[in-house]
């Protein structure tokens, strides 16, 4: 998606999609990543990879069907996995679901804490 933004010329809506990509990467980036990322950055005239928040990447967004944020789905599934994590006193694996997926679901008190407490548990 990122890489037809940018051949539409949407430079700023491509590299949200790659900037997202680089968040939530989980092990290799994809071939030619690194070349299509440094084209959209090179039209946005950046010399390198910078810091998008979320209400920036909302306004960019604002009348689009497309998002390029992770699938609803995915944190649907996430969430049993962060309880079940927590309830079995694997407290580093919740945090590391926890800690993503409160930043689009903040909201989510028993999640949150979920959170607070894998976090005393560890120290």
């Amino acid at each position: 998606a990122g890489y037809a933004l940018y051949l539409d010329g949407k430079f700023a809506e491509a590299y949200a999609f790659y900037y997202q990509a680089i968040v939530y990467q989980d092990g290799e980036t994809p071939a030619r990543f690194n070349e299509e990322i440094t084209s959209v950055l090179t039209a946005l005239k950046k010399d390198a990879p910078y810091e998008l928040s979320r209400a920036q990447i909302k306004k960019l967004f604002a009348y689009s069907k497309f998002k390029p944020y992770p699938s609803e789905i995915a944190f649907d599934t996430i969430r049993p996995l962060i309880i079940n994590h927590y309830t079995k006193g694997n407290y580093v694996d919740a945090i590391r679901y926890a800690t993503q997926y409160v930043i689009f679901r903040p909201n989510d008190d028993k999640i949150m804490r979920i959170l607070k407490a894998s976090k005393l548990n560890l120290d």
